[in-house]
């Protein structure tokens, strides 16, 4: 009596759970770097004297990319096409970028006002037409 059916059954689900655990494994490794990652992001341009909110954005990019190239990996290591998939990410990018072009323009403007600082408490300012004293400074950067 033949157990091949049973035996090949067997051996494809073990293979299946072993790259399932791999896979798993590989994503929370890649997350927990990812985090430690962001952690020292913001170690380092704290020592630097950026800005808070900047320091913020800055390091939850660097997790949220991090992390989205360790679930790439993973999905690949399962036997997922992510070449497809990083094409539908990136027409969903181009599509949202396009659609929020202004929004994401002021939030490069307020980067760039937080990096240069082009303006002090004090300063005259004439932009636009508009003319003044900048009294305050304000960043709208959420943490």
């Amino acid at each position: 009596m033949s157990f091949s059916f049973f035996d090949t059954w067997l051996d494809i689900t073990l293979d299946g759970l072993t790259n399932l655990a791999l896979a798993t494994l590989i994503f929370f490794i890649g997350w927990s770097i990812s985090r430690l990652l962001a952690d020292l992001v913001k170690r380092f341009l704290t020592s630097q004297n950026v800005h808070d909110p900047l320091q913020y954005f800055i390091a939850t990019i660097t997790r949220v990319t991090l992390t989205f190239v360790s679930l790439m990996v993973a999905l690949d290591f399962l036997g997922f096409d992510t070449a497809v998939l990083l094409t539908v990410f990136a027409a969903a990018g181009l599509a949202i970028g396009l659609a929020l072009k202004d929004t994401l323009s002021n939030v490069a403007a307020g980067v760039m006002f937080i990096l240069f600082k082009p303006f002090t408490i004090g300063d005259y300012v004439e932009a636009a037409g508009v003319a003044g004293v900048v009294e305050k400074l304000v960043f709208l950067l959420a943490k």
